[in-house]
């Protein structure tokens, strides 16, 4: 019972209560015992284990409700210490805030990405039907076409040569000058990057602006040849419908900017060429190589074979000229795989005229005598092919050429869009028939046509523009106002 006394007399000590409180709160017993030990005097050894308890006690349980000393409080800091601490969580929160836009960022792309792939999957059934009508349209042709003569189309159905006599007409009556307009347009476009050492930026300059050109013009319009497939360019791609829509069908065979390299370091006969025909009488020529060879107008038919020997070729040429191999004049693409070719026209004494780009504007030197170009062979672009037959087409010219592939995928290429002999050699009006007009604006200086001159508030373009049916080839000089 002492112990407990004890016990409960250092609890109270500890808590601080008064003597009225704990007799409040003290047993009865607790309350005599108290009674007796005052009445005696106090015991030196219990005041000693009192006092260490008390000790004991504030240590083991300190008095929370206590002021604190100014010692238990944390050390004062200085405003730069606070500042330095203010600065880092700042940069905390917009480490965090940035991490935050990151991961929203992030949603969004991949939200933009499942978008792609909706639209993606969208413009491909659209191609796809875009396909079918085509292959039916082509079927549709094929049975009502009969060839004659030198491969000028007769058609055997009375609708089909009512809409082929409204098509002769509109080319004849519009698009003979318009096309002349859409070339010009490309090529002021892309006069702007000569010189600047970007070729693919010049080609996107003369690529925009002549299918803005296109698109004003009263026409059903497919592109057959152009900048590429339509994965592989965002506009002027192979099937791409150009023009309002509303008129006869056409197809248009196209390089906005034949010349890239020559428009990026400034050199001579970069152009802008179109090629315009009745719907289904273009070749839709794969973009892989096509070896080719072409002369001018003026000499007996099957005067050049492309199977011969170039000096077989170069003879009949000058045969045909009445003068020695010596006065005939080749052009031909600059490359390693065209050696062959360059050796055996020297040994032949025969003139040769290297050029380093843009084959279109090689066999189109054929087509105009003051050039002194008697000749075209090489190996070049199947596309630039088809509009290097349309340019020949409207004078007279010749041309043979067959596809060369170096890959199976090229085969592929071709098989897809439905050429089967893949060893055909291909002559004028295989790859041009029907009626057609070819125009080209000089883009820089060339041997046929000046390029793009700028001066104050004005533009000068010089253009050429023909015409199969009527053999008509007409040179514009145009000064624009700016």
């Amino acid at each position: 019972m002492v112990k407990d006394l004890f016990v409960f007399a250092a609890a109270l000590l500890v808590i601080g209560c008064s003597s009225d409180q704990w007799r409040r709160l003290a047993p009865p017993g607790i309350l005599k015992y108290e009674e007796l030990a005052s009445e005696k005097p106090p015991n030196p050894v219990i005041e000693e284990e009192i006092a260490q308890r008390k000790d004991g006690e504030k240590t083991r349980f300190p008095n929370l409700s206590a002021a604190p000393s100014r010692s238990d409080l944390p050390a004062e800091r200085s405003q730069d210490e606070l500042k330095a601490e203010m600065d880092a969580l700042a940069t905390a929160r917009d480490t965090l805030a940035g991490e935050v836009a990151d991961d929203r960022a992030a949603v969004d792309e991949e939200r933009a990405t499942a978008g792609d792939i909706i639209a993606a999957g969208d413009q491909l059934a659209e191609q796809v039907g875009e396909d079918e009508t085509a292959v039916n349209d082509e079927r549709a042709l094929k049975n009502n076409e009969t060839l004659i003569g030198a491969g000028e189309p007769r058609w055997s159905s009375e609708g089909m040569k009512e809409r082929m006599a409204v098509e002769e007409a509109y080319l004849d009556r519009v698009l003979t000058m318009e096309v002349g307009r859409c070339t010009e347009a490309a090529a002021v476009a892309a006069s702007k990057m000569i010189g600047r050492g970007d070729k693919e930026g010049a080609d996107q300059e003369a690529v925009t602006a002549l299918r803005e050109a296109f698109n004003k013009l009263e026409m059903d319009g497919t592109v057959v040849i152009g900048e590429g497939e339509r994965d592989e360019a965002p506009m002027l791609y192979i099937g791409e419908k150009v023009g309002t829509g509303k008129g006869p069908k056409i197809d248009i065979a196209l390089d906005p900017l034949e010349g890239t390299t020559l428009t990026a370091k400034a050199m001579s006969n970069a152009l802008a060429v179109v090629a315009m025909a009745q719907g289904g009488t273009l070749l839709h020529a794969p973009d892989v190589y096509m070896d080719k060879i072409a002369c001018g107008p003026g000499y007996a038919p099957g005067i050049i074979d492309l199977d011969a020997s170039i000096e077989d070729n170069i003879s009949a040429i000058a045969k045909a000229k009445g003068e020695p191999t010596s006065e005939v004049t080749l052009c031909i693409l600059d490359r390693e795989r065209h050696l062959p070719l360059i050796e055996g026209a020297r040994k032949m004494g025969a003139r040769v005229f290297l050029i380093s780009d843009g084959d279109v504007a090689g066999v189109f030197h054929t087509t105009e005598a003051s050039t002194g170009i008697d000749l075209y062979v090489g190996r070049g672009g199947a596309p630039e092919g088809v509009l290097a037959a349309a340019a020949l087409r409207c004078v007279g010219g010749q041309m043979q050429g067959r596809l060369h592939f170096r890959t199976d995928d090229e085969r592929g290429r071709a098989e897809r869009i439905g050429i089967t002999d893949l060893d055909r050699k291909y002559d004028l009006f295989d790859l041009a028939s029907g009626d057609v007009i070819f125009a080209a604006t000089g883009v820089t200086d060339g041997t046929m046509l000046d390029g793009v001159k700028w001066e104050r508030g004005f533009v000068n373009t010089h253009t050429v523009v023909m015409r199969s049916k009527t053999s008509t080839v007409r040179y514009i000089r145009a000064r624009t106002c700016r």
